[in-house]
């Protein structure tokens, strides 16, 4: 079961420029995407004014890769100083919430900030940084219950704790909560008596 979910999700969850560059946009949005992408990676690089433009079309089009979360394109630099959150991004390790909670932005982004911000530390640190995927942060608390008072940092410490098998440590994790939903769903299938649709 593990080895054909591996390789159905592996279909799917490719590095950040090859999707990139699977996607139908524009030459100038690809480069400009690939580029914020490897400002994410380098350690120390840091945005400046001139990178606005490139910040704005990472934003609008990211989710078209990541499908996690379409508010992302909302997070743009004629409402709030892209620049500076992306420097900041880089640079918070541990909490999300304390930029989510402190930067100035519009208040109907700070919701959606967990997947702005899940996914520039994942570029950045994939070992380290996981996705916030509904999905994910589900299959974690059913299994591993509530540890905080946050599912994505119940997700964090979940996924830093989770052994690199591979050399590809995301993809190993997304392939293990698929399976512990497959096995649930043989589970649930195999009741006698079955489940009715209500319940």
């Amino acid at each position: 079961m593990f080895n054909q979910q591996y390789e159905r999700t592996a279909s799917w969850h490719k590095e950040y420029e090859q999707r990139v560059e699977e996607q139908n946009w524009d030459e100038n949005k690809k480069v400009a995407t690939k580029r914020v992408i490897e400002m994410i990676r380098n350690r120390d690089a840091y945005f400046t004014e001139e990178d606005t433009n490139d910040l704005d079309l990472f934003t609008g089009g990211i989710d078209t890769i990541v499908k996690t979360n379409n508010m992302i394109n909302n997070f743009k630099s004629s409402k709030l100083d892209l620049v500076s959150l992306f420097n900041d991004i880089k640079a918070q390790n541990e909490d999300y919430r304390v930029i989510r909670d402190h930067f100035e932005m519009p208040q109907n982004l700070r919701g959606h900030f967990v997947h702005l911000y899940s996914i520039v530390k994942n570029i950045q640190s994939p070992d380290n940084f996981i996705v916030s995927y509904k999905f994910e942060r589900s299959i974690n608390q059913l299994i591993f219950g509530k540890r905080s008072e946050d599912d994505y940092l119940d997700l964090q410490d979940t996924y830093r704790n989770f052994p690199k098998i591979n050399n590809n440590k995301v993809l190993t994790f997304y392939v293990y909560t698929a399976v512990i939903l497959n096995l649930i769903a043989i589970d649930i299938n195999e009741l006698n008596p079955p489940l009715k649709q209500k319940e």
